[in-house]
């Protein structure tokens, strides 16, 4: 009976050993599956990584394109927004000066037959005076009247004014002109002297006692001899028109902050300076006792409308145009030197010939950027 219990003990440990190999192996399997799982589940994760990495890269392109997109929009906004400014002012000033050509020369066709006249009406008085003896007493009394003697001196002062005036009108519409340059074609050989100087007769007002500024801006020219230069004469005179309206605003805002702090407001100064830097460049300088630029200011002045001036005053254009202009289309330089409260320079180096790699127009193209 013992024996029987035994067997049946044993039998069933046999069982109970079968059960738990069974569940052993089941357990392998399902943890062969499991790691298999793991494995599968780590792939997965290492392909999304690589994916999300990959995605990263993508945008931080994308991103990348996206702000030299905004860039470039930025600058062809600027552009053309200046470009269609000067085109108008361009065209306003042509028309002006054709308007006023006509005026002028035809007082300058009536100067001199006006003193042939009036010498021949001296002549015919005085022939008068002389020969008509019986009206001597009504005659002195008409001469002392018109103040006869003052009058016969004074006429011909008077129509040689009109004809130094009539020659500085005619030198203003040359100025006019020349800074317009509508008639002429994009390339052309120009002396820059006369480049600044027509650039300076269109800003002749904004030089002069202002509202905000008490006393004209005074204008130091260091002119060397220059050679000419092969430039796009337009754009020249516009880069050049920038450069000084920025000059004279900005004594224009230090005069206002002087007025502010009660301070003495100091006479407003540019001095243009140029000289020849080698046979295939010329450089000028533009000074200005202004309120100067702080180093951070610095850093962005050829930036599409960045300004220093108050919203509603600048749009920032003008510079970032300048900038495009002496860099991009003529190979040249324009770098800036400022100080807080004491002023700024601008410095244009320019070739005498336009190089054959540079661009007939406006590219791309990052350039150095140095200065204001």
């Amino acid at each position: 009976m013992a024996c029987e219990d035994c067997e049946r003990e044993i039998k069933a440990l046999k069982k109970q050993v079968r059960i738990l190999q069974k569940k052993l192996e089941s357990s392998e399997f399902d943890r062969s599956q499991l790691e298999l799982t793991n494995d599968r589940v780590e792939y997965v994760r290492m392909g999304l990584i690589r994916q999300l990495e990959s995605s990263q890269v993508r945008l931080e392109n994308q991103a990348a394109e996206l702000e030299t997109a905004l860039k470039d929009l930025k600058r062809l906004q600027a552009q053309i927004v200046d470009s269609e400014k000067m085109s108008a002012l361009g065209t306003l000033v042509a028309g002006i000066a054709h308007e006023i050509n006509n005026p002028v020369t035809f007082i300058q066709g009536n100067i001199e037959p006006a003193v042939d006249y009036c010498n021949g009406l001296l002549e015919l008085i005085l022939l008068y005076e002389k020969n008509l003896s019986g009206a001597i007493a009504e005659i002195e009394e008409k001469k002392e009247d018109l103040d006869f003697e003052f009058l016969r001196e004074d006429i011909f002062a008077v129509l040689s004014s009109i004809g130094v005036g009539s020659e500085r009108i005619e030198k203003i519409v040359k100025s006019l002109r020349d800074f317009a340059r509508l008639d002429e074609s994009s390339i052309k050989t120009i002396n820059l002297h006369e480049a600044i100087e027509s650039t300076l007769v269109v800003l002749h007002s904004q030089l002069q006692t202002s509202a905000r500024r008490n006393q004209p801006i005074q204008v130091e020219q260091r002119y060397a001899s220059l050679p000419s230069i092969e430039c796009f004469a337009r754009e020249i005179n516009q880069a050049i028109a920038s450069i000084l309206v920025n000059a004279i605003e900005a004594i224009d805002a230090r005069f206002l902050c002087s007025q502010a702090r009660g301070l003495d407001r100091k006479a407003g100064k540019i001095t243009i300076s140029m000289w020849i830097l080698s046979t295939e460049s010329i450089a000028f300088e533009i000074a200005d006792n202004g309120t100067g630029m702080s180093e951070r200011e610095l850093q962005h002045v050829f930036e599409p409308f960045f300004t220093t001036k108050a919203v509603g005053q600048g749009t920032g254009l003008g510079m970032a145009i300048a900038h495009q202009i002496v860099t991009e289309k003529h190979g040249g330089t324009i770098a800036y030197t400022s100080q807080l409260d004491r002023g700024t320079t601008v410095r244009v180096v320019l070739p005498v010939a336009l190089p054959k790699q540079t661009p007939r127009g406006f590219s791309q193209a990052e350039s150095s950027r140095s200065g204001r």
